[in-house]
């Protein structure tokens, strides 16, 4: 798996993106977060509020805030290698592991 159907539905989840450039087409404006052993729970966008994190609220805000999300693996590493690289869990080799690495090839 390639890592084009990711990108295609994050352009179409950008759509506000506009450019100031008549002739210049508009660009997507698209901000991918990711980070690493966290929950939906540690976001007060999500309605948390013991941990408060206006920055991200704004993004959420102002931008797409995902209520709905899957992953490719359980577990963070994995999940984090899917992303990054397009693959899924079983083709990651090493990188299916937590406490791991992706292999160069």
């Amino acid at each position: 798996m390639n890592a084009k159907p990711l990108m295609l539905a994050a352009v179409f989840c950008a759509g506000g993106a506009t450019s100031h450039a008549e002739s210049k087409p508009a660009t997507p404006n698209i901000l991918f977060f990711l980070t690493d052993d966290e929950s939906w729970l540690e976001r007060s966008a999500y309605g948390w509020s013991k941990l408060r994190t206006p920055a991200f609220d704004r993004v959420a805000r102002e931008g797409v805030l995902f209520t709905n999300g899957f992953t490719s693996a359980p577990s963070c590493a994995p999940s984090r290698a899917s992303v990054l690289t397009g693959h899924h869990l079983w083709e990651l080799e090493q990188g299916a592991f937590i406490q791991a690495f992706i292999p160069k090839k």
